[in-house]
C-alpha cells in the first residue's frame, strides 16, 4: 500500500506553481498584488493577489475578498494612510524604471477594533502610459513590539519610519523645494528650467542636491520619500 502511494506522488508532482504559492502561503507576512485600472483613479483600485496569510488576517475568504471595492478598503486602511495611498497614484515614475519602496501602513481586520502598523516594501510592477502606477507587488509585515534577541530588522524598520516623517527636516531652500514639487509632478530638467527660469544646469544641479540631502540613490527613490511624507503631491499648485 505504501508503494502504491508513492508511486501515485510520483506520477503527479506538483508543479512549479504550486510549489511556489504553498512557500508564499507559509511565509509569516501578506504578501498581494494590486491593480489602478484608471490612472490616477483610487476608485478603481482592486486586489489581484492574496496569499493565505493575508486571508487569516482580513478574516474572508478568497470569494469574499474579490468582490470587494474601494469602501472595504476604506474601512481596512487608516485613512491618513489611505490619503497618501491615494497621493501616491498620481506620482508619475520614469520610463523604464521599477523602483522598491518602503512604507509603513496602519490596517485592521474586521474582528479587530484597533489599527496594526505594517512594514511595506512595494515594487512597482507595471505603469500606465503616462508614469502612473498601474500594478504593485507589496509584502507586508506586522511590526511587533518585541524582537528576538539579534534580529536586527525592527531598527530598521524604524528608521524607515523616521525617514519618512524626516523630510521637511532635510533643510531644503525654498527653491529646492519648488524644484522638488516639479519633479514629483514628472518635469524634466529642461520644464523645470523653462517653469522656474533658470538654467538647465542649474535645474540639474537642484535635482542633485536634494538627492544628496535627502540620502537617496535616484530620483525616483526622492519622489517615493516626498509623497510617502505627505508633503508633496502631483497634484499641487506651486
Amino acid at each position: 500500500m505504501a508503494t502504491e502511494n508513492n508511486i501515485n506522488r510520483i506520477e503527479q508532482p506538483l508543479s512549479g506553481t504550486s510549489i511556489l504559492e504553498s512557500i508564499i502561503d507559509s511565509l509569516p507576512a501578506i504578501i498581494y498584488v494590486n491593480e489602478v485600472k484608471y490612472p490616477g483613479d483610487i476608485c478603481s483600485f482592486h486586489n489581484l493577489y492574496l496569499n493565505r496569510s493575508g486571508f487569516d488576517f482580513i478574516g474572508c475568504t478568497r470569494e469574499e475578498f474579490s468582490s470587494r471595492n474601494i469602501h472595504f478598503f476604506r474601512k481596512m486602511i487608516h485613512p491618513d494612510d489611505l490619503e497618501l495611498l491615494e497621493i501616491s497614484l498620481q506620482t508619475v515614475y520614469p520610463p523604464g524604471i521599477k523602483p522598491s519602496i518602503a512604507a509603513t501602513m496602519r490596517i485592521k481586520s474586521k474582528d479587530l477594533d484597533h489599527y496594526c502598523l505594517f512594514q511595506c516594501v512595494k515594487t512597482i510592477m507595471e505603469t500606465f502610459d503616462d508614469g502612473r502606477l498601474k500594478k504593485v507587488f507589496v509584502v507586508a509585515s506586522e511590526i511587533k513590539e518585541i524582537t528576538p534577541p539579534g534580529n536586527q530588522i525592527l531598527p530598521s524598520l524604524n528608521e524607515n519610519l523616521k525617514k519618512n516623517k524626516m523630510i521637511k527636516q532635510y533643510h531644503f531652500t525654498p527653491r529646492e523645494q519648488q524644484v522638488l514639487h516639479l519633479i514629483v509632478k514628472g518635469e524634466t530638467d529642461i520644464e523645470i528650467a523653462d517653469k522656474l527660469i533658470i538654467s538647465i544646469s542649474t535645474a540639474r544641479k537642484h535635482r542633485n542636491n536634494l538627492i544628496l540631502k535627502s540620502k537617496v540613490k535616484n530620483t525616483a527613490a526622492l519622489v517615493a520619500l516626498a509623497v510617502e511624507s505627505g508633503g508633496y503631491s502631483a497634484l499641487d499648485k506651486i
